[in-house]
């Protein structure tokens, strides 16, 4: 698979075409929306015909059983070629040994099905080092990587096809300055690329001016954006806001000195974020949404996006987070090292927990 986002994409669809897509892909990547692109693609390519309401299965990777993705899998498909199983957040699996389960050795011999009868796609953030699913897919040419690369030819690759998307034509500098503004996450430059297509109008153009008034107006990023950025393990992002808030020292609420801003944000971001991701880990078994609003005293909604974002994170990892956000406060308190080194230290900590440095 080419190493280029774009080409990955075109690549899939040729297989998908020609049929050579083994019968179940494994879809890694950050993004939650790029691999739900990768999964609508997947889908429209199967049901451009119709069929898809009755061929279409979701399935919960941590609440169901490789045995009830093949058994879907295996159904004959009504007003169709094929099924379409998809099994999301897989990551237990992956740590499991064939032998846990009988149902992933007949997941592996299901990949070298010639002519299956459904097209299982399993969506999981990475593959641990050692996994006997994981290998066993690898050796059969189904793990496809989906995440945009942090290069930023590829960034601005991504940006300029989601604007021609929309019929709308950017100027090379402004590509170049949105790229530099927003980094390699496909949430902030879907949303940011959706504000510019409104704004363009009628005219169908955006230029780098447009992109420098977008840009002054990031400047004021709140302690919401830089959570939302830790929780994604978005280290440029996460650090491209923490500089802005120091050069600007503010929030979007009230103004906080220079030597506040610290304090401020391991009390109100750092901590509490893991702390509420910490809980949630208690109930991603379940996926009990009501039960964890009741523990955090939020919103269903809130309790949802808490859930989902603790899968992120193993709880070893929010344990980690949250001993180096203790030791942080107490070298702010102690040390003369500064305190915006202190705080990189601690969203590359956060963001990279699982990945070698």
């Amino acid at each position: 698979m080419a190493d280029r986002f774009t080409d990955r994409i075109q690549q899939w669809r040729k297989e998908m075409q020609e049929g050579s897509l083994p019968s179940v892909v494994l879809l890694l990547g950050q993004s939650d929306m790029l691999v739900r692109k990768a999964v609508e693609l997947l889908s429209d390519q199967m049901f451009q015909k119709g069929g898809k309401d009755l061929n279409y299965h979701h399935f919960p990777g941590d609440s169901t059983r490789p045995a009830d993705w093949l058994t879907a899998a295996r159904s004959a498909p009504m007003l169709a070629k094929r099924r379409l199983i998809v099994a999301t957040g897989i990551e237990t699996w992956l740590k499991k040994d064939s032998a846990d389960d009988p149902g992933l050795a007949a997941l592996a011999e299901y990949v070298r099905s010639e002519k299956p009868k459904g097209q299982i796609v399993l969506t999981a953030t990475e593959v641990p080092a050692r996994s006997w699913l994981g290998d066993q897919l690898k050796q059969a040419g189904a793990v496809v990587p989906f995440d945009l690369p942090d290069k930023p030819a590829d960034v601005q690759d991504f940006i300029r096809q989601a604007f021609r998307k929309r019929g709308i034509t950017i100027d090379p500098g402004a590509v170049t300055a949105l790229a530099d503004a927003l980094g390699a996450s496909p949430e902030a430059i879907s949303a940011e690329v959706e504000k510019l297509a409104e704004y363009a109008g009628k005219a169908k153009i955006i230029t780098a001016q447009d992109v420098e008034e977008m840009v002054q107006r990031l400047q004021g990023h709140d302690v919401f954006d830089l959570n939302r950025a830790l929780v994604q393990k978005d280290v440029r992002k996460a650090l491209t806001i923490l500089e802005r808030m120091f050069h600007n020292l503010l929030d979007a609420r009230k103004k906080v000195s220079a030597s506040g801003l610290p304090l401020f944000l391991l009390s109100s971001s750092f901590e509490f974020e893991l702390r509420r991701m910490a809980v949630a880990k208690k109930f991603e078994a379940t996926m009990d949404v009501a039960g964890l609003a009741a523990a955090l005293k939020c919103k269903d909604t809130a309790a949802s996006i808490i859930l989902n974002n603790s899968r992120k994170f193993t709880e070893a990892e929010l344990e980690a987070g949250l001993d180096k956000v203790r030791d942080v406060d107490r070298r702010l308190k102690s040390t003369s090292i500064a305190p915006k080194i202190l705080l990189e230290d601690l969203v590359l900590t956060i963001c990279l927990a699982g990945k070698k440095r």
